[in-house]
């Protein structure tokens, strides 16, 4: 609105400007003109006006009643590529396509019985371009005789502004997003159909930005969000909405504050997208991964079946011998007190023994509901190890570990880094086992570190062969694999892990031979599924 009315007052002024040139020139040609100083002065008022018609902006030209051109300016012989000689005498009504001949026969008409008249009609230069004009016609009296006068004004870049604005308004109004605007004080000014259509639409109701959230996201909208946006110029973040039927919905929200010339808030605009659908399908993702994860740790622990065994046999066997022991001394006539306690104290170390080995074995398998608290990532991989090396050691891997002291907690999900630490340790550990089952050195280091991002870094070393350039480009695709019986997918799932924890897993060839796995962790990971 603010662009038409400014061009409605041009329009008037430059309608009132060119009156007042027009009556100093008829005034001008019908006084008596005696003396030489009189003509020289009309000369050079005639001068001064035909410059003025000349250097205007826009067309300028007068017709008779009949609608005959009598005089114009420059900028007419420029935009129809006529030259004054064609120009002069003719129709006016020529000089403009045939569509547009109704609507300026009509303004004609409306000039000659009001006085005055204004139309937007579209020219067509010489090469066939049509441009949009805005004309304002007055009748005047010259020396008796009634003309035509018109001022036209380029339209196309208020057009253009229009057409614009049109398509944002279209956009907006079509966009399945929240989108609002509100004044300073958060008054609102405006919703979209889709803001509408989540918050209901009571009509002659003033409503407020806050009204649109749940108590506590109204207070940190207020004391927060628009500050932000207000000192930064802009907000984004998560924050809850109210359905008309008082339901909560979790959106991503975007505020931008528009300033002033003098700096100050003139108005906020607001941007928000549901994200009910991408929390489902975030939490069926992290249930697919759960469930990955869990049929992973199952296929290690089958696999460690047979070692597991074999560490549970020890303690069972010392158990069942030292029990036989104590039942041999007590059928004594005067058993051996100190030996027997003796006894029995072996036995309570190693029941605790098979009693830890179980426990590992059940937290490494156990299912459950996702866990998503603080840790201690020192004691994490400390658990991951003591069952890795239940394995290890009986083939001959040297397995060390280099903890982080004073390394801050952790969020995330203990058992999904267990399964990740396991898997990599595992790899490592098969990756070496043909050179332990030689005699040769075969090691695997884990260490972990704080990082100056806030970021653990947790590093499996290992001597082996190491991988091919090849192999490091594919190593994380579903599937592959360099083992005899692997399925290809432990790398991949470790990596979905990882990622899901907002961290980075890769692979590294070592210069001094082997390869090694590092992942990431940061500090303060909130749960996929708050």
């Amino acid at each position: 609105m603010e662009a038409l009315q400014d061009s409605f007052w041009w329009t008037a002024t430059i309608s009132a400007f060119g009156g007042l040139l027009l009556g100093g020139l008829a005034a001008s040609v019908c006084q008596r003109i005696t003396g030489r100083a009189r003509e020289a002065s009309v000369a050079r008022e005639r001068d001064f006006i035909h410059m003025m018609v000349e250097n205007m902006p826009g067309l300028f030209g007068v017709i008779t009643p009949e609608g005959r051109l009598v005089r114009w300016n420059r900028n007419l012989e420029r935009l129809t590529g006529r030259r004054p000689e064609e120009l002069e005498g003719a129709r006016t009504i020529d000089l403009f396509p045939k569509d547009q001949h109704p609507g300026l026969q009509t303004a004609l008409r409306q000039t000659l019985q009001k006085g005055h008249g204004t139309l937007d009609l579209e020219l067509a230069d010489p090469e066939g371009r049509r441009i949009p004009y805005g004309f304002a016609c007055h009748l005047v009296t010259i020396a008796g005789s009634q003309y035509l006068v018109g001022f036209g004004y380029d339209l196309s870049a208020r057009k253009a502004l229009e057409t614009e604005r049109e398509q944002l308004s279209e956009i907006i109004e079509a966009a399945p997003d929240f989108v609002g605007i509100a004044d300073p004080e958060g008054r609102i000014l405006y919703h979209n159909p889709a803001a509408k259509q989540l918050l209901g639409n009571p009509k002659g109701q003033e409503r407020w930005a806050w009204d649109s959230h749940p108590e506590e996201e109204a207070r940190r909208l207020a004391r927060e969000a628009l500050l932000q946006a207000a000192e930064h110029g802009s907000w984004e973040g998560e924050m809850r909405f109210l359905r008309q039927d008082g339901t909560e919905v979790p959106m991503a929200q975007t505020i931008l504050a528009h300033h002033d010339e003098s700096g100050r808030v003139a108005w906020f605009s607001t941007i928000a997208r549901d994200l009910t659908k991408h929390k489902e399908a975030e939490g069926l993702a992290r249930r697919h991964l759960n469930e990955l994860a869990h049929a992973s740790r199952l296929s290690t622990a089958g696999e460690m079946a047979t070692q597991l065994a074999h560490e549970l046999n020890q303690p069972l066997a010392a158990i069942s011998a030292n029990s036989q022991a104590c039942l041999n001394y007590f059928e004594r006539p005067e058993p051996d007190l100190d030996k027997i306690r003796a006894i029995l104290q072996d036995l309570q170390a190693q029941s605790q023994r098979a009693g830890r080995i179980i426990r590992q074995l059940r937290s490494f398998v156990g299912r459950g509901q996702s866990r998503w608290q603080e840790m201690d990532l020192n004691v994490v991989l400390e658990n991951v190890l003591s069952l890795a090396r239940l394995e290890t050691e009986g083939r001959g891997i040297q397995l060390h570990n280099v903890p982080a002291p004073d390394l801050p907690r952790f969020h995330g999900d203990p058992s999904l880094v267990e399964q990740v630490a396991m898997n990599l340790v595992r790899n490592a550990a098969e990756a070496v086992s043909e050179q332990a089952g030689r005699g040769e050195k075969a090691l695997i280091l884990v260490t972990i570190e704080a990082q100056e991002e806030g970021e653990a870094l947790i590093s499996v070393h290992d001597n082996g062969p190491g991988l091919s350039g090849t192999e490091l480009d594919q190593v994380f695709e579903p599937f592959f694999t360099s083992k005899p019986h692997g399925m290809g997918l432990g790398l991949r799932i470790s990596q979905s892990i990882v990622e899901t924890h907002g961290g980075k897993l890769w692979a590294e060839a070592n210069s001094w031979g082997g390869a090694t796995f590092r992942f990431t962790l940061p500090r303060d990971t909130p749960s996929p599924l708050a």
